[in-house]
């Protein structure tokens, strides 16, 4: 039973992956751009190299992305000035639009999930944490084939 709503939940989160939003905007923004926008958000000080290893891809992954949200006027980037090679991302004014929209997307959806876990003992949360991270680890070992 467990394994069947693994699988169904993981079905519905893909098609959710490919289905664009407006995120506060006028234009549709994909999950993947806005989860770059958040990552961006959220570490405002971090290079490709940071994000790619947040997001788990791969920097030119990343390098592709930021390169599109730049195209939207999501984000910015700006050179070091200690290091020409270093770039630096923020969000663009829409980019902070999208960003906080997303913000208050998650907290009412994700309210009823988050009270859940505040409830449970610290044992227990241990369980679903090392029961994802196998998750993870096994979606990881059917992407190396």
């Amino acid at each position: 039973m467990i394994s069947e709503t693994l699988v169904r939940v993981l079905n519905k989160a893909l098609a959710n992956q490919r289905k664009p939003q407006r995120y506060g905007l006028e234009d549709m923004l994909y999950p993947a751009e806005m989860h770059m926008v958040m990552l961006i958000g959220q570490n405002p000080a971090s290079g490709v190299t940071e994000l790619a290893a947040k997001a788990g891809t791969t920097k030119g992954a990343v390098s592709q992305m930021i390169q599109r949200l730049v195209n939207k006027g999501l984000i910015c980037k700006s050179s070091s000035p200690a290091s020409g090679r270093r770039v630096f991302l923020e969000l663009t004014n829409r980019g902070k639009v999208a960003f906080y929209s997303h913000e208050r997307l998650h907290e009412e959806s994700d309210r009823e999930l988050i009270l859940f876990i505040e409830r449970l003992h610290r044992d227990q949360v241990k369980v679903l944490e090392k029961f994802l991270m196998l998750v993870e680890q096994g979606i990881d070992k059917r992407s190396e084939t």
